[in-house]
């Protein structure tokens, strides 16, 4: 099979794999997202693969909304590349690119600014899924009155009932229940 794959890497892992990639035939373009104004070492003239810099994350998801829709006629793989474990995280010309869409919500949703009742619609969707377990709901009403967002990160990572079901909605990639966390 003939397959073709584009990359999306950040600026911190590009000038280590670029020359490798350069040997891969089926890696046909390289988007590059980078938070400064990151100088690629390749030429762009010599090189047989589509490279693209990019220093606005509105514009890369769009380019590649685009481009995905345009190579989605033939047989696409995306991968994300993890600079931290040295590996691609996940091949997708099995599982769809409803991977890396998802993956870009997570970080439209951590950019999004705080609702004035973001945090009573939390509160009432665990209320809802919790209605007839009265320890969680002991705990929920606990939250209710003494949350301080300085204390967010301890209540979402602690094992309790928003790190159960933000786990849940992560695992299951349930769009709606993310929305809410």
């Amino acid at each position: 099979m003939d397959e073709k794959i584009f990359l999306v890497i950040s600026n911190n892992s590009a000038n280590n794999i670029l020359a490798q990639l350069h040997t891969l035939q089926s890696v046909i373009s390289i988007f590059i997202y980078s938070t400064n104004n990151y100088q690629c070492d390749i030429d762009f003239n010599r090189s047989s693969k589509k490279i693209k810099i990019f220093n606005d994350q509105n514009s890369l998801i769009e380019f590649t909304r685009i481009y995905v829709r345009h190579m989605s006629k033939g047989t696409t793989t995306f991968g994300i590349f993890n600079n931290d474990r040295q590996n691609f995280i996940r091949d997708l010309t099995h599982q769809s690119a409803s991977f890396l869409w998802f993956h870009i919500f997570i970080d439209v949703l951590k950019e999004l600014p705080q609702a004035g009742q973001a945090k009573q619609q939390m509160i009432d969707t665990c209320i809802n899924y919790y209605q007839t377990n009265h320890i969680m709901l002991n705990k929920i009403k606990k939250i209710e009155d003494t949350y301080q967002s300085i204390d967010a990160i301890r209540w979402y990572t602690e094992n309790s009932f928003i790190y159960n079901l933000l786990n849940k909605a992560l695992r299951t990639e349930d769009v709606q229940l993310l929305y809410l966390f």
